[in-house]
């Protein structure tokens, strides 16, 4: 543990360099979600629902057919299957959400 002084001068150095405190937690804060966050090439809407705790349903129809999102669907039409790029599509329905009110 740091004494008192020691701490002070730390903080003084950090803010003569214009690293505060929000800077630091935000960049822990991205490096924790990026580690966290399994390392994923693309997604279901099953897992997308999962995730978000939205019911498929309401993913597919109020969701999934934003051109944001539109953008990084893919389709197999042998059987039908859709997954949605990974990283483009958890982005986009960042921003989606966090137009609701």
């Amino acid at each position: 543990m740091l004494a008192q002084s020691e701490s002070e001068v730390i903080q003084s150095i950090f803010a003569l360099s214009g690293i505060t405190r929000e800077k630091v937690l935000a960049v822990l804060d991205k490096m924790l979600m990026d580690h966290a966050r399994p390392a994923l090439i693309s997604w279901t809407i099953e897992q997308m629902s999962l995730s978000t705790g939205i019911k498929k349903e309401y993913l597919d129809k109020h969701v999934l057919k934003d051109p944001r999102m539109k953008q990084f669907e893919r389709r197999n039409n042998g059987n039908g299957l859709r997954i949605w790029m990974y990283e483009g599509s958890f982005e986009a329905l960042r921003e989606i959400l966090n137009e609701w009110d």
